[in-house]
């Protein structure tokens, strides 16, 4: 003799909630546009939640890096890494502008990451 499994209402409640649990722990972001260059970036989004990672040239061996992010809703942290130091860490709620001395780094490759929880605004990093 065999016996029949009967999936019950708590399980199948248990299987739904389990997968909106998932749902919930994604990526996505509205809307994302902007331009990325070697030596710059500019995007701007809406209701991001999770990460972004762009990648940046100093193709003019530029000596400084000029990030301004302006975060009308949610939060951002931005991180600006070269291969041998992070040289930008901030979590940002509203306005941030600030230029980092990279001089003596010389031509480099950085990683820009963006990390946010339903943020909306803009970045733009510029190597100069």
């Amino acid at each position: 003799m065999y016996k029949k499994k009967i999936i019950t209402g708590t399980g199948l409640a248990s299987g739904f909630l389990l997968f909106i649990g998932f749902l919930s722990g994604c990526s996505y972001t509205r809307v994302w546009e902007g331009t990325v260059q070697p030596d710059h970036i500019h995007v701007s989004f809406k209701d991001m939640n999770g990460r972004q990672k762009l990648e940046m040239k100093n193709l003019k061996n530029g000596s400084y890096l000029k990030y301004e992010a302006n975060i009308s809703e949610g939060k951002l942290n931005l991180q600006v890494r070269s291969a041998t130091s992070t040289l930008v860490s901030k979590q940002i709620n509203s306005k941030e502008k600030d230029s980092v001395f990279i001089g003596g780094i010389g031509k480099d490759n950085y990683v820009i990451v963006l990390n946010g929880k339903k943020a909306s605004g803009t970045v733009d990093i510029v190597l100069y």
